[in-house]
């Protein structure tokens, strides 16, 4: 064998021995409309709406919201947390068979460390704010040696509509 050719195994051989394979998470959330009402979602940004982000649920109907992987088993986030940057996210819930605009009600979820003057939002804090994760309902879907696979949901309900009335 030649000198050259040795080097050269050598090197392949260390350098497959250096590799490892590393643990990784995927998640999927999902936002999930029980309610009656064909649901808004706007988020905010020192009171400019990102329309671009828009999240539109039909009665009975999901969504998928945001889908993402990343290093660790443990680091899997919901869309709540990948939403944190914004100050609000504006919920509008409209009623798909009423011709008036009376019937539609809107509420904010304010992130954590907001503090705004109007009354009627729901707050970090509260179990039903769509940035606290602990208001999201979770469930690990797939776990091999290196990869979890978890997936997150919110449900929207009736009592969500006439809260925010």
């Amino acid at each position: 064998m030649k000198p050259k050719s040795t080097l050269a195994l050598l090197l392949l051989l260390l350098l497959l021995g250096a590799c490892v394979k590393s643990e990784y998470y995927r998640t999927t959330s999902w936002l999930i409309n029980r309610s009656t009402h064909r649901i808004f979602i706007t988020p905010y940004q020192r009171d400019s709406a990102y329309r671009f982000q828009l999240v539109t649920i039909d009665p009975g109907d999901t969504a998928v919201v945001y889908e993402g992987s990343g290093a660790g088993k443990d680091g899997a986030t919901t869309w709540g947390f990948q939403v944190r940057n914004f100050d609000s996210l504006h919920i509008v819930y409209a009623d798909t068979n009423a011709l008036q605009p009376h019937d539609t009600a809107h509420i904010g979820h304010i992130r954590a460390g907001l503090a705004v003057s109007y009354t009627h939002h729901i707050p970090y804090s509260s179990p039903r704010s769509l940035y606290n994760p602990a208001n999201w309902e979770s469930a690990p879907d797939e776990e091999t040696r290196y990869m979890r696979r978890n997936h997150f949901w919110y449900t929207f309900t009736e009592q969500d509509y006439l809260d925010a009335r």
